[in-house]
């Protein structure tokens, strides 16, 4: 046995699950485009951020595929982590009542990315607290990205720890599985 054949046909079998997968997932994106065309009935907020989720996943999904095929798999596993989450949720937003699905565009969309705000706001003051001189210029770009003490106030009122906790529960891997099994429903 000759390590180097091995691998060789390891790669060329990588590389051929890999050219296939593009064309599948390919499909599967233009399998999305019909719900969020123009044509579809779904608002046009609903529509942008399903299309902005399904095109992330497609992206990383190929991302993920060039890993595969340089044989960094395990750089391509966490790629492939963020893509089934981000299909799971792509998946819950589908399901439910038009007024059900518009409030999980709202969670989503709006709440979820707010808590991102504080979350990252949170680490750069965690970071800057332990660097040197924190108002050196090569830490500017991160100074530019902390939450003004006004809107972080404004987040904290509008999102108290116990409101936010319930939402990133809903919203966590457990919870989407959870939800989509009890639901029995089809997406949209």
């Amino acid at each position: 046995m000759n390590p180097t054949t091995d691998c060789s046909n390891t790669q060329e079998q990588l590389l051929k699950w890999a050219g296939e997968t593009s064309f599948w997932i390919a499909d599967v994106l233009e399998l999305c485009r019909p719900m969020l065309s123009e044509k579809s009935s779904l608002d046009d907020h609903t529509k942008y951020v399903l299309w902005q989720l399904a095109a992330s996943c497609h992206s990383t999904s190929e991302s993920a595929l060039l890993l595969v095929c340089n044989v960094r798999l395990w750089d391509a596993d966490v790629l492939v982590r963020s893509v089934v989450e981000g299909t799971l949720k792509f998946v819950f937003l589908t399901i439910g009542t038009e007024a059900e699905r518009k409030i999980k565009i709202e969670e989503f969309d709006t709440h979820l990315a707010a808590f991102g705000q504080m979350k990252r706001h949170q680490r750069l003051e965690e970071f800057l607290a332990i660097v040197d001189d924190p108002n050196a210029d090569e830490w500017k770009p991160f100074r530019d990205m902390l939450l003004t003490n006004d809107r972080l106030a404004e987040f904290r009122e509008a999102y108290p720890r116990k409101t936010r906790q319930q939402l990133e529960q809903k919203w966590s891997f457990g919870g989407i599985c959870a939800a989509l099994r009890k639901s029995g429903q089809k997406g949209i």
